[in-house]
């Protein structure tokens, strides 16, 4: 029954349609998740809790994540942390916390006569020109139900949002689900299924529905990724196993973006790297951290 209604949802989001793309969530996922072109796959750990469904196979309740993004030339620093509360064979209840800091956003509006629409240079105050105070985080609740051979989950975000002294509040809602069989992971499921952000000017907006279904086949070696997505439509990922400890990762995208990235699989502790060149906006580095605490 649970299952019917999933599939109901996911296909319903086929004729949906929204108004903003900016979301904090768009950035909210893990190294290992970024150099794969940002594919939906099952995580294996804590990392999850902001973009996937968390695997069962290993337990790791009090396992913590730190994750850290310098994104497009150091313009945008966002900081990612992650807990899981609880973790059985029936479920995983996890929480993360995501915050985003953009650099050197200038507020010009008392350094020229707003009446003059187009000023000249000598109109300019440049005194009168100073950054603007931005704040923007989410708290993220992630439930992960084990059924057999699948998993649901079901992420809530609450969010906060402030510019200047403009401030909002919303919440956005992910629903996705997956079937095993052997090496084969099937994925489908649809973020922002619901979605809502009221200022207190009375404004508001929602972000764009995602709906996507991603195949992964898992091989002696290593791993293939492949993604249909409505927003980035198609993605391909690789991740090869150098070592025991060491894997090599690549993605790549129908909006001609190649990603990269550096696993390092430890017995308590994991380190991933991940970096993505965009022409228009310039580099993006990534690293994250995952301490093991029940190994």
């Amino acid at each position: 029954m649970i299952r019917n209604i999933l599939i109901i949802l996911f296909f319903s989001c086929l004729y949906s349609s929204s108004v903003n793309n900016n979301s904090l969530f768009a950035f909210s996922k893990g190294a290992k998740t970024a150099s794969l072109s940002s594919i939906h796959f099952i995580s294996d750990d804590i990392s999850g809790v902001f973009y996937q469904p968390i695997s069962n196979k290993r337990n790791i309740k009090n396992d913590y994540y730190f994750s850290f993004l310098n994104q497009y030339e150091k313009q945008i620093n966002i900081l990612q942390l992650g807990y899981c509360i609880k973790h059985d064979e029936n479920k995983n209840l996890s929480l993360g916390f995501i915050k985003r800091n953009i650099d050197n956003i200038y507020n010009t509006t008392n350094a020229w006569n707003q009446n003059n629409l187009v000023p000249s240079l000598e109109d300019i105050d440049y005194d009168n020109i100073s950054n603007l105070s931005y704040e923007e985080f989410s708290l993220i609740f992630s439930y992960n139900r084990y059924l057999e051979n699948s998993i649901i989950n079901v992420k809530i975000k609450p969010l906060y949002h402030r510019i200047e002294s403009n401030k909002a509040l919303g919440i956005n809602i992910d629903l996705t689900s997956n079937y095993e069989l052997n090496n084969i992971s099937i994925l489908y499921g649809c973020n922002n299924i619901f979605s809502y952000k009221k200022w207190d000017s009375s404004l508001s907006e929602k972000f764009e529905m995602e709906y996507f279904s991603s195949l992964v086949i898992k091989l002696k070696k290593m791993n293939l990724y492949f993604e249909l997505n409505n927003l980035i439509k198609e993605k391909i990922g690789l991740e090869y196993r150098v070592s025991e400890n060491i894997l090599f990762r690549t993605g790549y995208n129908s909006h001609n973006r190649l990603s990269y990235g550096l696993g390092i699989d430890l017995n308590i502790i994991n380190l991933n790297y991940s970096g993505l060149n965009s022409e228009s906006l310039g580099s993006s580095h990534q690293i994250s951290v995952l301490i093991k605490l029940e190994n």
